[in-house]
């Protein structure tokens, strides 16, 4: 299944043009929960919702909206919140799973007998209340060493039996990832392609602060 880093992804904005009082807007709500006050943040963002113009943000208003339950300590509503971002994107510039597609993977594999490396459940069961992210992730949606090895593993677990082939010594993750880290110039070619879809995919969110945060 195809993982994303759903707890720290912002959802890509519907448009180019977000007028700057959207842009605004949006973001006086999250400094609200920055602030320490994610109570105000949540009604806020409700209250933008209600007004036109926001109709097109509703991705971006249920990421912000997640993060504000996360600080508030609803986990749940967490969840649910960030997963709901996840499934609105507008997907204009980069695309993450919805829980529909995942579910699709799932259905598929039992359905037709194949093996399954479920990817999501993993890193849902190694993140606090299950939402994926950030740790295992370079950046939305990209795996960094330790969450490469994780799904190697899986993909390991999975195909072995199938295969009939019998592994060599076992290595311990610890190992590999500093196997994986202690190769400078294939580190840095990584760090390189990362960064450059980062940059690319930075100028296209609608808050300034996040295109910075990016880039």
């Amino acid at each position: 299944t195809p993982a994303s880093n759903v707890a720290r992804g912002e959802p890509n904005p519907r448009a180019w043009n977000v007028p700057p009082s959207t842009t605004d807007a949006i973001a006086a709500a999250r400094a609200l929960a920055e602030e320490g006050n994610p109570q105000a943040s949540l009604a806020r963002l409700a209250d933008l919702r209600t007004r036109p113009g926001f109709e097109d943000e509703s991705a971006l208003l249920r990421y912000h909206e997640a993060r504000a339950f996360r600080l508030e300590g609803q986990g749940e509503a967490w969840r649910e919140a960030a997963w709901e971002a996840v499934d609105e994107d507008p997907r204009t510039f980069f695309g993450r799973a919805t829980r529909a597609q995942i579910e699709t993977v799932r259905r598929v594999a039992r359905e037709k007998g194949a093996a399954l490396a479920d990817v999501v459940a993993t890193f849902e069961a190694a993140s606090p209340e299950g939402v994926p992210g950030p740790a295992g992730f370079a950046d939305m949606q990209h795996p960094d060493a330790a969450g490469a090895v994780t799904i190697a593993r899986l993909f390991t677990d999975a195909l072995v039996p199938l295969l009939g082939v019998t592994l060599g010594p076992e290595i311990d993750d610890a190992a590999l990832v500093a196997f994986i880290e202690g190769r400078p110039q294939d580190v840095a070619d990584a760090w390189t392609k990362a960064g450059t879809w980062l940059v690319s995919v930075s100028i296209r969110q609608a808050l300034v602060g996040d295109r910075m945060a990016l880039a």
